[in-house]
Protein backbone atom coordinates (compact mmCIF):
# COMPACT_ATOMS: atom_id res chain seq x y z
CA UNK A 1 0.00 0.00 0.00
CA UNK A 2 1.37 3.37 -1.34
CA UNK A 3 1.54 5.95 2.11
CA UNK A 4 -0.70 9.08 1.55
CA UNK A 5 -0.40 11.96 2.71
CA UNK A 6 -1.04 12.50 6.15
CA UNK A 7 -1.88 16.17 6.30
CA UNK A 8 -5.37 16.27 7.67
CA UNK A 9 -6.90 13.40 6.49
CA UNK A 10 -4.00 12.13 4.96
CA UNK A 11 -2.32 8.40 5.86
CA UNK A 12 -1.96 8.01 9.88
CA UNK A 13 1.62 6.30 9.10
CA UNK A 14 4.84 7.29 10.87
CA UNK A 15 6.37 10.79 9.18
CA UNK A 16 9.71 10.93 7.88
CA UNK A 17 10.35 14.37 10.18
CA UNK A 18 10.39 14.28 13.99
CA UNK A 19 7.61 14.32 16.15
CA UNK A 20 5.71 11.66 14.64
CA UNK A 21 -22.36 13.36 11.92
CA UNK A 22 -29.59 16.99 1.68
CA UNK A 23 -28.70 13.02 1.19
CA UNK A 24 -27.31 11.80 -1.65
CA UNK A 25 -30.10 9.82 -3.71
CA UNK A 26 -29.14 6.27 -4.79
CA UNK A 27 -27.57 3.28 -3.10
CA UNK A 28 -25.11 3.25 -6.01
CA UNK A 29 -23.98 7.18 -5.78
CA UNK A 30 -23.30 6.47 -1.94
CA UNK A 31 -21.11 3.31 -2.97
CA UNK A 32 -18.87 5.72 -5.91
CA UNK A 33 -18.71 7.97 -2.49
CA UNK A 34 -17.35 5.36 -0.44
CA UNK A 35 -15.22 3.60 -2.94
CA UNK A 36 -13.63 6.87 -3.69
CA UNK A 37 -12.66 7.88 -0.14
CA UNK A 38 -10.95 4.29 0.05
CA UNK A 39 -8.98 4.13 -3.23
CA UNK A 40 -7.53 7.59 -3.40
CA UNK A 41 -5.11 9.05 -0.93
CA UNK A 42 -6.85 11.76 1.47
CA UNK A 43 -5.30 15.42 1.37
CA UNK A 44 -4.56 18.24 3.66
CA UNK A 45 -7.59 19.72 4.56
CA UNK A 46 -6.95 23.30 2.51
CA UNK A 47 -10.26 23.79 0.42
CA UNK A 48 -8.45 22.16 -2.62
CA UNK A 49 -7.36 19.15 -3.85
CA UNK A 50 -3.88 19.72 -2.62
CA UNK A 51 -1.89 18.87 0.34
CA UNK A 52 -2.13 22.23 2.89
CA UNK A 53 0.58 24.36 2.20
CA UNK A 54 -0.86 27.73 4.02
CA UNK A 55 1.48 28.95 6.53
CA UNK A 56 -2.19 30.50 8.40
CA UNK A 57 -4.18 28.45 10.13
CA UNK A 58 -7.09 27.06 7.74
CA UNK A 59 -10.60 28.12 8.61
CA UNK A 60 -13.58 25.30 9.18
CA UNK A 61 -15.35 25.15 5.88
CA UNK A 62 -11.65 25.10 3.89
CA UNK A 63 -10.89 22.57 5.90
CA UNK A 64 -13.98 20.53 5.72
CA UNK A 65 -13.69 21.40 1.66
CA UNK A 66 -11.00 18.67 1.27
CA UNK A 67 -10.79 14.85 1.45
CA UNK A 68 -10.02 13.96 5.28
CA UNK A 69 -10.63 12.32 8.26
CA UNK A 70 -12.20 14.54 11.39
CA UNK A 71 -12.38 12.45 14.37
CA UNK A 72 -15.26 13.54 17.40
CA UNK A 73 -14.78 12.39 21.17
CA UNK A 74 -15.60 13.81 24.37
CA UNK A 75 -12.18 14.31 25.72
CA UNK A 76 -9.24 15.30 24.26
CA UNK A 77 -6.78 12.85 21.89
CA UNK A 78 -4.95 10.19 24.09
CA UNK A 79 -4.14 6.85 23.05
CA UNK A 80 -6.91 5.19 25.11
CA UNK A 81 -9.28 8.17 24.64
CA UNK A 82 -12.29 7.23 22.39
CA UNK A 83 -13.40 8.06 19.06
CA UNK A 84 -17.36 8.55 18.62
CA UNK A 85 -17.41 9.23 15.40
CA UNK A 86 -15.35 9.91 12.18
CA UNK A 87 -16.10 12.28 9.67
CA UNK A 88 -14.96 11.20 6.23
CA UNK A 89 -15.34 14.52 3.87
CA UNK A 90 -14.87 13.97 0.33
CA UNK A 91 -14.01 17.36 -1.01
CA UNK A 92 -17.11 17.51 -2.86
CA UNK A 93 -19.57 18.92 -0.21
CA UNK A 94 -20.03 15.98 1.58
CA UNK A 95 -19.31 13.79 4.36
CA UNK A 96 -19.80 10.37 5.37
CA UNK A 97 -20.63 9.64 8.93
CA UNK A 98 -19.55 6.59 10.82
CA UNK A 99 -20.48 5.84 14.37
CA UNK A 100 -17.43 4.12 15.94
CA UNK A 101 -15.79 2.52 19.14
CA UNK A 102 -12.05 2.99 18.20
CA UNK A 103 -9.78 4.56 20.29
CA UNK A 104 -6.87 6.93 18.83
CA UNK A 105 -4.62 4.62 19.70
CA UNK A 106 -6.00 2.69 17.53
CA UNK A 107 -5.58 5.12 14.45
CA UNK A 108 -1.54 4.71 14.83
CA UNK A 109 -0.29 2.91 11.76
CA UNK A 110 -3.42 3.26 10.10
CA UNK A 111 -4.08 4.76 6.76
CA UNK A 112 -6.94 6.53 5.87
CA UNK A 113 -8.25 3.21 3.98
CA UNK A 114 -7.83 0.79 6.66
CA UNK A 115 -9.61 3.90 9.17
CA UNK A 116 -12.37 3.93 7.04
CA UNK A 117 -13.05 0.27 6.46
CA UNK A 118 -12.18 -0.09 10.45
CA UNK A 119 -14.98 2.78 10.80
CA UNK A 120 -17.54 0.93 8.36
CA UNK A 121 -16.92 -2.02 10.11
CA UNK A 122 -17.73 -0.49 13.62
CA UNK A 123 -20.43 1.67 12.18
CA UNK A 124 -22.39 -1.93 11.17
CA UNK A 125 -21.49 -3.96 14.05
CA UNK A 126 -23.10 -0.73 16.81
CA UNK A 127 -26.45 -0.18 14.16
CA UNK A 128 -27.32 -4.00 14.10
CA UNK A 129 -26.70 -3.83 17.91
CA UNK A 130 -29.17 -0.79 18.08
CA UNK A 131 -31.41 -2.57 15.77
CA UNK A 132 -31.69 -5.67 17.71
CA UNK A 133 -32.02 -3.21 21.01
CA UNK A 134 -35.10 -1.61 19.62
CA UNK A 135 -36.69 -4.95 18.52
CA UNK A 136 -36.47 -6.25 22.16
CA UNK A 137 -37.40 -3.29 23.80
CA UNK A 138 -40.63 -3.45 21.25
CA UNK A 139 -41.16 -7.03 21.36
CA UNK A 140 -41.17 -6.41 25.78
CA UNK A 141 -43.74 -3.45 25.08
CA UNK A 142 -46.07 -5.81 23.43
CA UNK A 143 -46.04 -8.40 25.50
CA UNK A 144 -46.81 -5.99 28.61
CA UNK A 145 -49.49 -4.37 26.50
CA UNK A 146 -51.16 -7.95 25.47
CA UNK A 147 -51.34 -9.17 29.11
CA UNK A 148 -53.64 -5.81 29.45
CA UNK A 149 -55.48 -6.28 27.26
CA UNK A 150 -56.37 -9.74 27.90
CA UNK A 151 -56.94 -8.31 31.84
CA UNK A 152 -59.27 -5.64 29.95
CA UNK A 153 -60.91 -8.03 28.09
CA UNK A 154 -61.92 -10.05 31.26
CA UNK A 155 -63.09 -6.86 33.26
CA UNK A 156 -65.36 -5.68 30.08
CA UNK A 157 -68.36 -8.84 31.22
CA UNK A 158 -68.19 -7.13 34.86
CA UNK A 159 -69.08 -3.61 33.14
CA UNK A 160 -71.59 -4.63 31.06
CA UNK A 161 -74.35 -2.50 32.80
CA UNK A 162 -71.89 0.35 33.19
CA UNK A 163 -72.04 1.85 30.49
CA UNK A 164 -69.52 4.64 31.37
CA UNK A 165 -66.73 2.48 32.52
CA UNK A 166 -67.39 -0.33 30.02
CA UNK A 167 -66.73 3.08 27.36
CA UNK A 168 -63.34 3.66 29.07
CA UNK A 169 -62.31 0.42 28.85
CA UNK A 170 -62.86 -0.03 25.13
CA UNK A 171 -61.09 3.19 25.03
CA UNK A 172 -58.20 1.61 26.81
CA UNK A 173 -58.23 -1.30 24.66
CA UNK A 174 -58.06 0.01 21.35
CA UNK A 175 -55.28 2.25 22.74
CA UNK A 176 -53.42 -0.93 23.33
CA UNK A 177 -54.45 -2.50 20.04
CA UNK A 178 -53.20 0.61 17.97
CA UNK A 179 -49.66 0.78 20.20
CA UNK A 180 -49.04 -3.11 19.42
CA UNK A 181 -50.11 -2.23 15.62
CA UNK A 182 -47.62 0.25 15.72
CA UNK A 183 -44.91 -1.58 17.35
CA UNK A 184 -45.27 -4.25 14.90
CA UNK A 185 -45.00 -2.11 12.12
CA UNK A 186 -41.67 -0.78 13.56
CA UNK A 187 -39.99 -4.51 14.21
CA UNK A 188 -40.86 -5.20 10.42
CA UNK A 189 -39.35 -2.37 9.43
CA UNK A 190 -36.14 -2.98 12.14
CA UNK A 191 -36.06 -6.12 10.86
CA UNK A 192 -35.70 -5.21 7.39
CA UNK A 193 -32.68 -3.13 8.01
CA UNK A 194 -31.21 -5.93 9.95
CA UNK A 195 -31.56 -8.03 6.54
CA UNK A 196 -29.64 -5.05 4.94
CA UNK A 197 -26.62 -5.16 7.15
CA UNK A 198 -26.60 -9.05 7.45
CA UNK A 199 -26.27 -9.24 4.16
CA UNK A 200 -23.38 -6.82 3.55
CA UNK A 201 -24.81 -4.80 0.99
CA UNK A 202 -25.23 -1.62 3.54
CA UNK A 203 -23.44 1.00 2.75
CA UNK A 204 -23.18 4.02 4.47
CA UNK A 205 -24.64 7.25 2.71
CA UNK A 206 -22.18 10.20 2.23
CA UNK A 207 -24.40 13.54 2.86
CA UNK A 208 -24.22 17.29 2.13
CA UNK A 209 -23.54 18.92 5.38
CA UNK A 210 -23.54 22.89 6.50
CA UNK A 211 -22.12 25.17 8.66
CA UNK A 212 -23.25 27.80 10.85
CA UNK A 213 -21.16 30.69 13.29
CA UNK A 214 -22.42 31.52 16.91
CA UNK A 215 -21.14 34.82 17.21
CA UNK A 216 -20.79 37.16 20.17
CA UNK A 217 -22.41 40.13 21.96
CA UNK A 218 -20.53 42.24 19.13
CA UNK A 219 -22.16 40.13 16.30
CA UNK A 220 -18.34 40.49 14.53
CA UNK A 221 -16.45 37.44 15.95
CA UNK A 222 -17.19 33.64 16.19
CA UNK A 223 -17.46 32.33 19.26
CA UNK A 224 -18.48 28.55 17.83
CA UNK A 225 -19.38 27.07 14.96
CA UNK A 226 -22.08 23.79 14.16
CA UNK A 227 -21.33 21.60 11.69
CA UNK A 228 -24.57 19.97 10.47
CA UNK A 229 -24.95 16.35 9.17
CA UNK A 230 -28.55 15.81 8.41
CA UNK A 231 -30.70 15.47 11.80
CA UNK A 232 -27.58 15.15 13.55
CA UNK A 233 -25.47 18.65 14.62
CA UNK A 234 -21.72 18.89 16.21
CA UNK A 235 -20.52 22.66 17.85
CA UNK A 236 -17.27 23.10 18.44
CA UNK A 237 -14.74 26.00 19.39
CA UNK A 238 -11.47 27.77 18.92
CA UNK A 239 -8.62 25.43 20.75
CA UNK A 240 -5.16 26.44 20.56
CA UNK A 241 -3.20 23.11 21.24
CA UNK A 242 -1.62 20.28 20.17
CA UNK A 243 -2.12 16.16 21.18
CA UNK A 244 0.57 13.82 20.17
CA UNK A 245 -0.68 10.36 20.47
CA UNK A 246 2.00 7.37 19.74
CA UNK A 247 3.33 8.72 16.26
CA UNK A 248 0.45 10.89 15.57
CA UNK A 249 0.29 14.63 15.83
CA UNK A 250 -3.57 15.92 16.35
CA UNK A 251 -4.65 19.57 15.55
CA UNK A 252 -8.27 20.38 15.69
CA UNK A 253 -10.98 22.10 17.74
CA UNK A 254 -12.98 21.32 21.11
CA UNK A 255 -14.11 17.52 20.24
CA UNK A 256 -13.10 17.61 16.84
CA UNK A 257 -9.40 16.44 15.57
CA UNK A 258 -7.34 15.47 12.45
CA UNK A 259 -3.89 14.14 12.15
CA UNK A 260 -1.81 16.38 10.29
CA UNK A 261 2.41 16.94 9.85
CA UNK A 262 3.82 18.68 12.62
CA UNK A 263 4.23 22.45 12.30
CA UNK A 264 1.15 22.71 10.73
CA UNK A 265 -0.93 26.09 11.71
CA UNK A 266 -3.97 24.98 12.79
CA UNK A 267 -7.78 25.56 12.65
CA UNK A 268 -9.84 28.34 13.41
CA UNK A 269 -13.44 28.98 13.15
CA UNK A 270 -15.18 30.95 10.14
CA UNK A 271 -15.77 34.69 10.42
CA UNK A 272 -19.37 36.28 9.78
CA UNK A 273 -19.39 36.73 6.04
CA UNK A 274 -17.75 33.67 4.66
CA UNK A 275 -19.17 32.40 1.91
CA UNK A 276 -21.52 29.44 2.45
CA UNK A 277 -21.46 29.66 6.18
CA UNK A 278 -24.64 30.88 8.13
CA UNK A 279 -24.70 33.21 10.99
CA UNK A 280 -26.85 32.88 13.89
Amino acid sequence: MEPHSKECGGSIEEPTTGGTRRRIKGLALSAIVAASLLALPLTGCSGSNEPAQSDEPITASQAFSSECLWFHSNGEPKKDGMVHTVYAFDGAGNVTVYDTDMSYGDLNGKSNEEIIKLAQQQNRENKIAELENDIKVLRQDNDELQADLDDMNEEKGDYASDPDTLGVIESDISEAQSRISDNNAKIDEDNTKLDKLNSGSYVEEAQPFSLSIETDDTGNNAVSEILTVGDDSIEFSKRDMSWTVYDLYFLGYDGLYTAVEQGHHGFILDTPGTEGVEVD
